[in-house]
């Protein structure tokens, strides 16, 4: 139901899917083969509307249903499951661990100073460009399936968090203006 509800606000606006198919444009940018990438995506997409999931409910600062919270979690637990046993034991497990610890701090912060932001009392920069460090613990597991090519991936994936925020922002700023 997540993922319907995702895909019926995304059509209903006529937005890109654009943190949905990270892993495919760095897969078009390396030599990533289409089966890993296939099988990182889909756990990536996991963490992903996990994260959507609690997103939208702070947002909106709607009840969370039981169901829902217990489905989530399970999304959650199996997408960071299956990207950690990429990582784990490759030089991109500190950083797949980092970068999620990170996000989470960073939009722990962005929640919890919303209403200062018009008084620029926080660095929003650095606020929305942490909050999407999910995406590097995303390219950490790309990353580790591609060693080859590593160095771009984490690079790429680095200097892309603020424009990816930004995008985001511009996709739904209705939604957060309401």
């Amino acid at each position: 139901r997540i993922l319907q509800k995702k895909l019926q606000m995304s059509q209903h606006d006529n937005l890109p899917l654009m943190f949905e198919l990270f892993p495919w444009i760095v897969k078009d940018l390396t030599s990533l083969k289409r089966k890993k990438t296939h099988e990182i995506s889909v756990s990536w997409l996991s963490i992903y509307l996990y994260g959507s999931f609690l997103d939208d409910h702070l947002d909106s600062k709607t009840e969370i249903k039981a169901d829902e919270f217990i489905g989530a979690s399970v999304l959650a637990q199996k997408g960071l499951l299956s990207l950690f046993k990429i990582v784990n034991g490759t030089k991109f497990e500190k950083l797949f661990n980092d970068s999620l610890l990170s996000s989470a701090q960073f939009q722990l912060t962005d929640v919890l100073e919303q209403a200062k932001v018009a008084e620029e009392t926080f660095g929003k920069v650095d606020s929305a460009t942490g909050k999407n460090k999910i995406l590097v613990a995303c390219a950490g597991a790309l990353a580790a399936a591609n060693s080859e090519e590593s160095a771009f991936i984490i690079s790429f994936t680095n200097k892309i968090l603020l424009t990816a925020q930004l995008l985001d922002d511009l996709a739904d700023f209705e939604a957060d203006f309401k």
